[in-house]
């Protein structure tokens, strides 16, 4: 009998093993695939914007990503990672500095230039076609029609499942030769209300485009406004999970930016 149990606890042991490796491998797979097409579909975005608070202007320059959706060069990106403004809000909230975050939002922006840096190094001078504040959204475009590029078809996706694994890419600075870079996280929760979203574990920088296990699309890392009774609170801080827009709540505005001449 014991000989019985311990051959069935050695079989479940061993499919556990298989199973995991299997999924590692995987997974890895479809790292080095996204990566390899990413290096071309990924772009750096260099953003000139200035803001205005008492009638005092000032520049300012920041870089982020954005994922390349059609051959026509438009791109895909969280609007608080080109936004200076909402940028700080984000940063400040994450750092339980609530306060500071509502100070700001009395300072406005305007987003001056915008600039894509592809794989060869060359710069494409490109314009805000829509933007959409609460979600988070922005679609930019060459301000003139170029050469075609590569690009992530952006498909109906079902919303992920708690621990399902994802990778989150994101374009490093200048210093690091604006190389394109991963992270491994997984979902550790769905929301539904007030809206669509799934939180990864993990404070991803805003603006990273993730891929799931099978490679594909899955959402976008994105900027949600957070007061300063809940950067006080006893629960997990709001530095340690970030929050993803699914493709679902992301197809309406592409159609949108589609449609606008």
């Amino acid at each position: 009998m014991k000989k019985k149990l311990l051959r069935f606890l050695t079989g479940v042991f061993t499919l556990v093993f298989m199973a995991q490796y299997i999924f590692s491998d995987e997974i890895t797979e479809s790292g080095r695939q996204v990566i390899e097409k990413g290096k071309s579909r990924i772009v750096s975005l260099k953003v000139v914007a200035s803001t205005l608070i008492r009638n005092q202007k000032e520049e300012i320059k920041l870089e982020s990503q954005g994922i390349v959706i059609n051959e026509n060069g438009m791109v895909l990106a969280a609007y608080s990672s080109i936004d200076p403004v909402k940028y700080l809000i984000k940063m400040f909230s994450s750092l339980g500095m609530g306060s500071q975050a509502s100070n700001l939002k009395k300072m406005t922006s305007s987003i001056d230039d915008i600039k894509y840096v592809l794989i060869n190094g060359k710069e494409v001078q490109a314009k805000l076609v829509i933007t959409d504040k609460d979600l988070d959204l922005a679609i930019i475009k060459p301000e003139k029609p170029g050469e075609k590029l590569d690009f992530f078809e952006v498909k109906e996706l079902a919303k992920p499942a708690l621990f399902d694994k994802m990778l989150a890419f994101f374009r490093l600075s200048k210093d690091y030769n604006r190389e394109l870079s991963f992270v491994s996280t997984s979902v550790n929760c769905n929301i539904t209300k007030p809206e669509e979203l799934f939180l990864v574990e993990g404070g991803l920088p805003m603006g990273c485009i993730l891929f799931n296990q099978q490679g594909k699309f899955a959402g976008l890392s994105v900027s949600r406004s957070t007061s300063e009774e809940d950067t006080k609170s006893l629960g997990m801080s709001n530095s340690m999970v970030t929050s993803i827009i699914p493709v679902k709540e992301i197809l309406d505005i592409i159609k949108q930016a589609e449609e606008k001449k």
